[in-house]
Order: C-alpha cells, then sequence, then structure tokens
C-alpha cells in the first residue's frame, strides 16, 4: 500500500467517526451544550451594555468579543472528556488493535470536537454581532473571522490530548479542567488583561487562549484598550497560534499512541471497579 494512501485512509475513517459522533450532538439533547455558553456570554454582556470601559465601545462588547475566540479552550476540554469517556467505555482499548486504529480515533475526536466548538464560536459571533453595539461582522470579514477560528482550534486541540494523556481518572480530569477554565477566565476576555498581575499577564501572552480572543477583538470591535502596550498585533498572533498548531501535530501521535498502548484489559478493569466503588454501585 503506498504511503501517500495511508493518510487518506486515516483521514477519511476519522471523518466517518466524526460524523456519527456529530449526529447526536446537534439533533439531540447534545444541542443545549452548544447553546448554554452562548446565551450564558450573551446574557452576562447584554448585562454590561452600558457600562463603558473607557474607550469608544461598551465593556459587553468588546466581552463578547473576545469570548468568540477564547472559547476555543473550550475545544481542550472537550477533547480530554471525549478521551477519559472512550477510555472508561472501553473504545481506546478497542481502535488498539485495529488497523491505525489510535489515529483514526484523534482524528474523528478531533474533527468532531472542532466541529462543535467552530459552531458555538460561530453562533456566538454572529449574535454579538446582531445584538451587541459596537461589535461588527462585515462580510468581507466573515471568511477571515472564520479562519482565525479555525486557526485557534487547530492550535489548541493537541492540547486536549496532552490533557487526557494526564488526567487518566476522574479526579485527575476534573483538576484539569479547572485548570483549563482558569486559563480561560484570565485570558483577557472577561477582564481587560491590563488590570492582571504582571505575572499573570506573560503566562497568558504565551498560551494561545489569549491570542485567539486577542484576534476576535481585533476582527469585531477593533478597541486596543483590553491588550498590553494598547495596541493590537494580528502578525504576532498568527504566529503563535501556527507555533503551537505546528508543534501540538508534531507531537501529538506519540502522546496518543502511548496513552493507548497503556490501555490494558487488567487496567480497564480497575478503572471500572473504582468507579464503581466511588458511585456505590
Amino acid at each position: 500500500m503506498s504511503l501517500a494512501i495511508v493518510p487518506l485512509r486515516i483521514l477519511r475513517a476519522g471523518a466517518r467517526q466524526a460524523l456519527a459522533d456529530l449526529r447526536p450532538q446537534f439533533l439531540g439533547a447534545g444541542i443545549v451544550s452548544v447553546v448554554l455558553p452562548v446565551a450564558i456570554v450573551m446574557l452576562s454582556a447584554w448585562g454590561r451594555a452600558n457600562s463603558p470601559d473607557g474607550g469608544d465601545a461598551f465593556f459587553g462588547s468588546v466581552l463578547a468579543a473576545g469570548a468568540v475566540g477564547s472559547f476555543c479552550a473550550l475545544a481542550v476540554i472537550k477533547i480530554a472528556n471525549e478521551a477519559y469517556q472512550d477510555r472508561v467505555g472501553g473504545a481506546l482499548l478497542r481502535v488498539k488493535i485495529l488497523p491505525h486504529g489510535p489515529m483514526i480515533w484523534a482524528v474523528g475526536t478531533t474533527i468532531s470536537c472542532v466541529a462543535t466548538v467552530l459552531v458555538m464560536q460561530c453562533s456566538l459571533m454572529l449574535a454579538a454581532s446582531l445584538l451587541m453595539e459596537g461589535v461588527s461582522l462585515r462580510a468581507g470579514d466573515a471568511l477571515l473571522s472564520l479562519a482565525v477560528l479555525l486557526l485557534s482550534l487547530l492550535a489548541v486541540a493537541p492540547i486536549g490530548f496532552l490533557v487526557a494523556s494526564v488526567a487518566r481518572s476522574a479526579y485527575g480530569l476534573m483538576a484539569a479542567t479547572a485548570g483549563v477554565v482558569a486559563l480561560l477566565l484570565t485570558s483577557g476576555f472577561m477582564i481587560p488583561m491590563v488590570q492582571m498581575p504582571l505575572w499573570l499577564q506573560r503566562l497568558n501572552c504565551a498560551m494561545p487562549f489569549y491570542w485567539a480572543g486577542h484576534l476576535s477583538r481585533w476582527l469585531l470591535v477593533g478597541l486596543p484598550a483590553w491588550e498590553p502596550g494598547g495596541q493590537f498585533r494580528p502578525v504576532l498572533a498568527v504566529g503563535v497560534l501556527m507555533a503551537w498548531m505546528v508543534l501540538g501535530f508534531a507531537v501529538a501521535p506519540f502522546v496518543i499512541r502511548r496513552s493507548v498502548d497503556q490501555e490494558t484489559i487488567g487496567s480497564l478493569s480497575r478503572m471500572q471497579a473504582k468507579i464503581r466503588r466511588q458511585t456505590g454501585m
């Protein structure tokens, strides 16, 4: 078999898996998990709509615009949760014995999680542009905004697999999720980055979540008052996100294979028995 054909077959198989995962997400009760974060952000932004942030835009508008990009962090949480559920359910053990099974599973999980969060971000962007004063989405910027959102999601997706490989228990997953949420909340979309301690600014400037929100604020609001230095740096933001994406996808295959190789019948039985004890079943 040609080496060029193998990645295409993995991609096609992963896409079929993603399609099967997305049907219940958007055609069933799973749609609530997509709509709820959008509603929460819009209600929060609407409540602050009359509170100016010192520039010519409203606080709520900048909050909503920043959330559009920073919400890429939810892809990390979703991928880590999907991996944990597949580990507990035995799916990872099953894909371990299939030809190219781990990579097909990883591709399918990436596509389904990225697509879900992308729909969430696009919904939030559309709602903010229609309902929030100061947020504008011009027709010419729509494709650019979509490209920025996709880049941000691909930049953070490998982090989800890294988190999943480290957090192999329910408590570990909760701790890791809390850490990602903390980074999301301090990424500059709720509180201006310039109001945070210097060490926290430096930490977030090294993470992709801040730069994703930085780009969405640049595209949708154009008010740099929340940014360190008082100016937008779109070229630097794209460079940071691309660096995370390239480095992440270079490391991810090794992390995924190592994580799947650790799955055995014995480890699965011990994990399921531990969960039954914790839940009293």
